[in-house]
């Protein structure tokens, strides 16, 4: 079900899909914390949060007047977007 969900978000609006994300982790998040997370049984369920840190880093732009104010607001919090991507690649691809 998790599958099917994330796969229908690609015909969403960026801000609806971000909207998803946050209802499929109020739903899916408690899946962490079970055994089947711990033996690597439930990797979209552990994915899911690092989705909804994307999403909520992304749900306003990165903007600055300049290329120093878009520097120092990426390094004040857009990195979050890059590092919840990193983190929710499977650990294969991050390697």
């Amino acid at each position: 079900m998790l599958r099917a969900a994330l796969g229908g978000l690609t015909e969403l609006a960026p801000h609806e899909a971000g909207a998803r994300i946050a209802e499929l982790e109020k739903h899916h998040g408690v899946r962490r914390g079970w055994v089947w997370a711990e033996i690597g049984q439930a990797p979209l369920a552990n994915a899911l949060e690092h989705l909804a840190t994307l999403a909520r880093a992304t749900a306003s732009p990165l903007t600055g007047a300049s290329a120093d104010a878009m520097a120092e607001a990426y390094a004040a919090s857009g990195w979050r977007a890059d590092a919840a991507v990193l983190h929710a690649l499977p650990r294969s691809w991050s390697r």
